[in-house]
């Protein structure tokens, strides 16, 4: 019986297309993987995709530990990896250190060997990885697969519900499954409420950076130049039909930097094409291009995804503060974005128009349809610092921050509500000895978290092994565009 679930498992995996493991053995011994562990195996060389997860458990000495008794692990193949680094603005894993990779990786296995032919249908298993967080695992049916898997479709879980790519291989130390995202114990929090109708910002400064430069890519023609003089810029997913807009700012000096409170990409679409509502992603990219010379074929690389938004007719705008208040922290004097809508492909006519940059065919100079980017500083905040208290960990620990380590609340005379959602802490002076992590990912400088992901336990610092003391600074802003007076510097202490 053993033995037909073991055929089974195999027979599932080929004719729904997970070929994870191409070899001749597994055609004449089903039980062949039983008598190797999953690092074994990996070891071999056999699987391409899967190279910068044996990487990374090795980095982070975690060989032993998912390879101890029956255990299931979830393996993210090397883009999904990748992603992940780029997130956090290296390309190596060793530019992380071993604590942050060790945290990362850790929630990735649990005890039990849960493979799809084992459970019901709809049936989720809960199990405690080995960071301590709980992590999920649901089969569900569909159409012509009886024995879907998911990663962390729960309630539980904030936006994550993650599609088992390749699954059920058996080892002798238990079962793997293959998924194209990392998966991350995300819990669910309040998020910031918008900010307050009546609150008076006649007293912030503002700036508009205009755009410089814009062009849009066209895939059926990948060697022309698309800006011609007050020609439209265009976005489109459809296959063979693929366009992408590029636009392109140089960074003003501003003497409100510092006390930048938002930060954000403005643009008009004069038309949408097709009936859906175009969902739109901003990437950065190198600012290495001209709007003259700009061709599909010599496009810049989408780098890291800035921002996500749903679009509409008329004139539309995203957050990217964290991104241009690097940038200024940075010295850059331009940036670069490209943008992508990221649906619309089983729609025949689906297209996105965007006014250019030119006011006529004859009049280069921008239009008031142009691009821009909106900045604008901040307000006095009506916050005040209730507590601010030494962390303590030990060598190598990771630390939860909680409220009892910061605290922030509203002031006597405070005219709106400042619920712990509502105040919000940024980065300004990272660690040095240490790592910040949101939700298990590394936090840069400018990166930004609420009192209510404080609460929830959401946020940590992870102790590299080196010195005894660390310290990191934090600006304090609430939702009302009000940024606290003070910096306020939060001391660690490695006992």
């Amino acid at each position: 019986m053993k033995s037909t679930h073991y055929i089974l498992s195999i027979i599932v995996l080929l004719f729904s297309g997970c070929n994870l493991i191409t070899d001749y053995k597994l055609d004449t011994n089903p039980d062949y993987l039983k008598e190797v562990s999953l690092i074994q195996y990996l070891e071999e060389g056999k699987e391409s995709t899967l190279t910068m997860y044996l990487e990374a458990i090795k980095y982070a000495g975690l060989e032993e530990q998912i390879s101890t008794g029956n255990r299931t692990r979830i393996i993210p193949t090397n883009d999904a990896i990748k992603s992940v680094l780029s997130s956090a603005g290296v390309e190596q894993i060793n530019q992380l250190s071993k604590g942050v990779i060790r945290n990362l990786f850790s929630y990735l296995t649990f005890d039990g060997t849960y493979r799809s032919i084992d459970m019901e249908t709809d049936q989720s298993v809960k199990g405690i990885s080995d960071s301590g967080e709980p992590i999920f695992l649901t089969r569900k049916e569909g159409a012509s697969d009886k024995f879907l898997l998911y990663v962390n479709d729960s309630k539980e879980i904030d936006g994550q519900s993650i599609a088992v790519i390749r699954q059920d291989y058996l080892f002798k130390d238990g079962v793997a499954h293959v998924v194209g995202q990392l998966p991350l114990y995300i819990k669910k929090v309040k998020e910031t409420d918008p900010i307050p109708d009546d609150v008076d910002h006649s007293q912030a400064p503002t700036y508009n950076l205009p755009v410089t430069e814009d062009a849009n890519v066209y895939h059926g023609a990948a060697n022309t130049n698309y800006n011609g003089s007050n020609r439209l810029n265009y976005l489109c997913n459809r296959a063979s039909r693929y366009r992408y807009t590029f636009f392109k700012f140089a960074l003003s000096e501003m003497d409100f930097i510092d006390n930048l409170f938002s930060a954000k990409l403005c643009f008009n679409v004069k038309r949408i094409v097709g009936s859906f509502i175009p969902s739109c992603a901003v990437y950065a990219t190198s600012n290495e291009w001209t709007e003259k010379t700009l061709t599909y074929n010599n496009r810049p690389e989408f780098g890291l995804e800035v921002s996500i938004f749903d679009l509409s007719t008329a004139w539309n705008e995203t957050d990217i503060t964290q991104y241009i208040q690097n940038a200024y922290n940075n010295s850059e004097t331009e940036v670069s974005f490209g943008l992508k809508v990221l649906n619309g492909e089983a729609i025949s006519t689906s297209q996105v128009e965007i006014y250019p940059r030119e006011t006529s065919s004859t009049n280069l100079n921008n239009s008031p349809n142009a691009a821009y980017i909106k900045l604008q500083g901040a307000i006095d905040s009506e916050l005040q610092l209730d507590h601010n208290q030494q962390i303590k960990g030990s060598a190598g620990s990771i630390i939860t921050l909680t409220k009892v380590h910061l605290q922030m609340s509203a002031g006597p005379n405070a005219q709106y509500t400042y619920n712990d959602n509502n105040i919000i802490f940024i980065i300004e002076h990272l660690p040095a000895n240490g790592t910040l992590v949101r939700n298990g990912l590394p936090m840069t400088k400018s990166a930004r978290f609420t009192q209510a992901e404080l609460a929830a336990g959401i946020v940590k610092y992870i102790h590299n092994g080196q010195g005894t003391t660390d310290t990191f600074i934090l600006k304090v802003q609430d939702y009302t565009g009000g940024v606290y007076t003070e910096r306020i510097p939060m001391q660690i202490t490695i006992q």
